[in-house]
């Protein structure tokens, strides 16, 4: 078989990379070495930049048909009341997205939204087609399969954290224990129960977090258990012992679900190209369940990715240069800032523990700074560093502001598939890419270097 990509797991990243494949119109093959999707919920959390990539997508609405987006995330830096809460359902409280929430969506019903998306456009999953070996030559990458072989232009792995792709591409990910154990939980709670607020204990016993889930009732407990070695059997009095215990709140709970546990570990590739062979979600950077950041990173980068093959294959190859260059620099921060919040919350000598609880109140209680965690937990702030395909103007490389403009999104009069110029209307012009990524803003369509006019050549 001969395609124009290759895209190994068949996860959300892999699922985004074949959906993204087909609309821009580049023929692919999606392998996965499983027989069939997996039925754990698994990840949960669906952010506002992801939800701003599945729009373009088409696949928006029914992920949020699908969900149930958070109202409020109820903080408790030391474990005891008044929770500071943080609004999460509020545009004004957001700034200019089209989707102002945390959307609580089970993994697994992500990816079949994804699936159905990929099937409309003709698209499949090919299941039990496990990646054994590639090689790579001047026409691409041959790659051999369970079932055969299959020669692709470019392959990507989306295969997670121990992908087989990052192996046989001898590309090195320095994985760090953190010596830390969490476990995760799908139960049923007693009725009452707010369902649709998210909940942070911080206590000294153990981090605590209580996420709703769409099924009315059902509740998401993610604890971290310190000290113990081996992952308990998670049944409901566990589970209720363990809330009282740390929140002083009696769930009730009943009707146990999917259950998971989760040994910390953190790392990032030591690159996520080699050749024509790529790597994206997990496959890449590898971080902490706390915040939710990442189905969302994976998706995010095979958006990227994908429209610049389609790029490449119309012969505008520069772009494909930034790839490497700007998810190595997201990646990294991704994993470092994850890190970094996840030892702050599960810190338990009692001087440091203290002093950021007190810290952490007075910080919440200011509305800028509850309105930058929801931004940036939502992925809105990011900001990729100059390079092949960002300029050094006001703008480049951040997020493309999305208010209404007339009556219309901004983001919906960018082209979904290709860079362009787009007019502001306050005066001058902006190139932008599909993914909203500003690349420079400039006086006017004549102010634009030649070099970034190059990139563009559909637009002039």
């Amino acid at each position: 078989m001969k395609v124009d990509v290759l895209v190994v797991g068949a996860g959300p990243t892999g699922l985004t990379a074949a959906i993204e494949c087909l609309r821009h119109g580049l023929s692919v093959r999606l392998v996965d070495v499983r027989a069939q999707r997996a039925e754990g919920s698994k990840a949960l959390v669906v952010h506002a930049r992801t939800m701003e990539a599945f729009h373009a997508m088409g696949v928006a609405e029914a992920i949020r048909a699908a969900g149930i987006p958070f109202s409020a995330l109820n903080v408790f830096p030391d474990a005891r009341p008044p929770a500071i809460r943080v609004s999460l359902d509020r545009e004004f409280d957001w700034g200019d997205t089209e989707f102002p929430y945390w959307l609580s969506t089970p993994q697994a019903d992500v990816e079949g939204c994804l699936e159905d998306r990929l099937h409309a456009l003709g698209g499949q999953v090919d299941w039990a087609q496990g990646l054994l070996d590639l090689r790579q030559g001047d026409d691409g990458v041959h790659a051999e399969l369970t079932g055969g072989t299959c020669h692709a232009r470019w392959l990507v792995g989306c295969d997670g954290g121990r992908s087989t792709v990052r192996e046989r591409l001898g590309i090195p990910m320095q994985r760090r224990q953190d010596g830390q154990l969490f476990v995760l939980a799908d139960v049923l709670t007693r009725d009452g129960f707010p369902e649709d607020e998210g909940r942070v204990y911080r206590s000294r016993k153990g981090l605590t977090l209580i996420v709703p889930m769409p099924e009315p009732q059902r509740f998401r407990l993610i604890a971290h258990l310190p000290g113990c070695a081996e992952p308990p059997v998670l049944n409901a009095n566990f589970v209720e012992q363990l809330v009282l215990d740390r929140t002083g709140i009696a769930l009730g709970t009943h009707g146990v679900g999917w259950t998971s546990h989760v040994e910390l570990s953190h790392g990032q590739s030591e690159a996520v190209r080699r050749g024509d062979a790529f790597l994206a979600g997990d496959a890449a950077h590898l971080h902490s369940p706390v915040g939710g950041q990442g189905l969302n990173a994976g998706v995010q980068d095979a958006h990227d990715l994908v429209w610049k093959l389609a790029a490449a294959k119309r012969g505008v190859t520069k772009w494909l240069d930034s790839y490497e260059v700007e998810r190595s620099v997201l990646g990294g921060r991704l994993v470092r800032a994850v890190t970094l919040a996840t030892r702050v919350m599960t810190l338990r000598r009692p001087i440091p523990w203290a002093v950021t609880a007190r810290v952490a109140r007075l910080a919440l209680s200011r509305r800028v700074v509850r309105r930058q965690l929801t931004r940036r937990m939502g992925m809105l702030e990011q900001r990729l560093p100059p390079g092949p395909g960002i300029d050094r103007t006001p703008w480049a490389g951040r997020r493309l502001p999305n208010p209404w403009i007339d009556g219309q999104r901004m983001h919906d009069r960018v082209d979904r598939l290709r860079p362009g110029i787009l007019e502001l209307p306050e005066g001058g012009v902006a190139v932008v890419r599909p993914d909203r990524v500003v690349v420079g803003r400039y006086s006017s369509a004549a102010a634009i270097p030649q070099r970034i006019l190059e990139l563009i050549p559909d637009s002039v």
